[in-house]
């Protein structure tokens, strides 16, 4: 017998986080750390905080409301 695997808000967010960040992990730090010097790290932070916060949003909702539709 297969057991079946859920999703939770935790599982979900990773899967939107990915996505959203994608290259921006590797392409964004230096960019910015050219233009606005020692301030990119706090930026980039608070970027970082937003999207897990916006996943976390977006994983609630999608365990909410299932459905083919989604949120």
């Amino acid at each position: 017998m297969k057991k079946s695997t859920k999703l939770n808000t935790l599982t979900l967010s990773g899967l939107i986080i990915g996505p959203i960040l994608g290259s921006g992990v590797i392409l964004l730090p230096p960019l910015l750390y050219n233009a606005i010097g020692n301030y990119s790290l706090v930026i980039w932070s608070c970027i970082l905080v937003l999207g897990f916060i916006f996943a976390l949003v977006f994983g609630k909702l999608s365990i909410l409301y299932p459905g083919d539709g989604g949120v």
